[in-house]
């Protein structure tokens, strides 16, 4: 199955399909063991400013007994929400995150396709290297 955005719904859709393939095919979103984070991305989204946010999504992505995209969609949310700060504040540094860059297709698409195991692996990843940028900057 293949989604796609449509006028602000998700779509079943075979070129979509073929598109979020292609796109997870050339990057390191498919990488198993992803360890390196364009430099720049992480650089701007994962900060010490972000560390409880981030932590309190991985923990409530981790717990979650169904990974959909709406029920990842709305932790993301709801946790973002819960600290205050907008969506983006919140995407941004989990799509880094998971995907070690920028961009990527929808955040709960991509964070469902990644899958929940390497999801949580690769945050635990970026707040490992948030903590050592704010121990190092203390």
């Amino acid at each position: 199955m293949v989604v796609v955005q449509g006028e602000g719904t998700w779509q079943n859709d075979i070129c979509g399909l073929a598109l979020v393939q292609v796109f997870f095919r050339q990057g390191t979103y498919a990488d198993t063991s992803i360890t390196l984070l364009q430099s720049k991305a992480a650089k701007k989204n994962l900060r010490p400013v972000i560390q409880e946010p981030l932590t309190a999504a991985r923990d409530s992505l981790a717990e979650l007994p169904e990974w959909s995209k709406q029920s990842i969609a709305e932790t993301i949310e709801k946790t973002a929400d819960s600290f205050g700060i907008n969506m983006g504040k919140l995407g941004q540094p989990i799509r880094v995150a998971s995907t070690g860059g920028l961009v990527s297709p929808p955040l709960d698409v991509t964070l469902w396709l990644v899958g929940q195991k390497r999801t949580i692996e690769r945050l635990d990843h970026a707040l490992h290297l948030i903590a050592e940028r704010a121990q190092a900057s203390s």
